[in-house]
């Protein structure tokens, strides 16, 4: 009797556990997706969504264009999973309806090299015809929309319709990634005004064909040019530690293909009628080949002697070395 309940309770606990498990996966999926606000004078002027993905060094965001056409002078927010508001601005924009967004570089981002699936798209339709739009809110929560897929052709578009349960599309949806089985295969970029509840959807080929050559234009970012200023060549030694742990290799030349990490320190003597104080600080800025900013921080330590200022100087040094291998920049980076 005690086996056949246990087996009874093990099943019940697989078949529980197998269900969270396909329900979670969606959403797991999701951890790239991002909402999109558009501020003006206090007001809210736009919305939609927006998708991470990687490029280089950086974490990037691609997005409908049509949600800055009219809006040029807006500041762009975006929203993440964690809760999490920073600022955004557009550095490419296609003839297609795509646009690139640069996040604030300040913020670590959950970010892949290639977001969407590879797989063909006849195999998932000839499987099921129904699919989820996914989507976050103004407070980062995943929202999804379950749609069956209307029509499509073999490369450019997917048209799809909410279910009868689901609800209508609605302002701020664009930008949404359409999943079919687990598998992201497009963004929305536009709802047939028409119906107003027909939904087009570009497929992720398509997508991946307009930005792929912006996303492989850059080269070598493993590659690392250390640029220090003469007070700053005590920090190469730990630097190096850093890029050796985390798969980076210095760069023996600057050219526009490789990162480039530029360090600058200063020492201010503090005035103390008992010891010998020394203020050091260390900026550092870590520049993708762009030109753009992917890190920066600041360190600042004070170090002290009894005997004179270059002691004082020299543990200034040491405290500024033991946190530079705490913060780890190029971990940060991952």
């Amino acid at each position: 009797m005690n086996v056949g309940i246990n087996f009874c309770f093990n099943m019940k606990f697989f078949i529980a556990a197998a269900l969270l498990l396909t329900f979670a996966l969606p959403l797991q999926a999701s951890d790239d997706q991002v909402y999109i606000a558009l501020w003006e004078d206090g007001d809210n002027v736009e919305k939609g969504q927006g998708l991470f993905m990687k490029r280089g060094a950086e974490c990037l965001v691609i997005a409908p264009k049509h949600l800055f056409t009219e809006n040029r002078g807006a500041d762009i927010k975006l929203t993440l999973g964690d809760k999490t508001i920073v600022n955004a601005e557009v550095i490419e924009k296609y003839a297609e309806d795509i646009a690139i967004l640069r996040p604030d570089a300040n913020t670590t981002y959950p970010c892949r090299s290639q977001p969407f699936s590879n797989i063909q798209l006849d195999q998932l339709i000839d499987a099921s015809t129904k699919a989820t739009l996914h989507r976050r809110d103004a407070k980062g929560n995943v929202k999804l929309l379950h749609v069956r897929i209307n029509t499509y052709d073999t490369y450019k578009s997917i048209t799809v319709i909410p279910d009868a349960t689901s609800g209508n599309l609605k302002q701020g949806y664009s930008g949404s990634s359409l999943f079919i089985d687990g598998h992201n295969v497009g963004m929305l970029t536009d709802i047939n005004t028409e119906t107003d509840n027909v939904g087009i959807v570009m497929q992720s080929r398509t997508l991946n064909s307009i930005v792929s050559p912006f996303f492989n234009a850059v080269s070598n970012d493993n590659e690392v040019a250390l640029l220090l200023d003469k007070n700053s060549q005590f920090l190469r030694d730990a630097l190096l530690e850093s890029m050796d742990e985390n798969r980076y290799n210095e760069s023996k030349s600057s050219n526009e293909g490789v990162l480039k990490l530029h360090a600058e320190s200063r020492y201010e003597t503090i005035d103390s009628d008992t010891d010998k104080l020394v203020r050091l600080y260390v900026t550092l800025d870590i520049v993708n080949p762009l030109g753009n900013s992917i890190y920066s921080k600041q360190i600042v330590e004070t170090g002290n002697s009894f005997v004179s200022l270059d002691k004082a100087r020299s543990n200034a040094e040491k405290l500024a070395l033991k946190k530079l291998l705490k913060i780890d920049p190029f971990y940060a980076l991952q």
